[in-house]
């Protein structure tokens, strides 16, 4: 089921916003709640006004298909479909972690 317990939400926007990521891959964007929050916080906070805009690039991957919404295709530039673990191999984009520091 495409929930998170909303306890979450705060922290995990939190590390968001301190690790300023360029890149970003959601594992499991459900709803897309996290993507949807992710360009809110990393590219609407700094003034621009047009959500077209973007600086950032947020994938996902989702393993149910009927989750995907046109919300999801707007949010992410690329969604893929299936198994994480069958897909994180195959995927050519590089992410990387970031420490952070306080």
């Amino acid at each position: 089921m495409p929930i998170t317990y909303s306890s979450q939400i705060n922290e995990i926007v939190q590390l968001v916003i301190l690790t300023d990521p360029k890149k970003l891959l959601d594992v499991g964007v459900g709803f897309g709640k996290y993507g949807f929050l992710s360009r809110e916080y990393l590219e609407l906070w700094d003034g621009r006004r047009k959500y077209d805009d973007r600086k950032r690039r947020i994938d996902g991957i989702e393993a149910f298909k009927e989750y995907i919404t046109p919300v999801h295709n707007f949010i992410y530039e690329k969604m893929f479909i299936g198994n994480a673990m069958d897909i994180l191999p195959t995927i050519e984009e590089k992410y990387r972690n970031r420490s952070i520091s306080r």
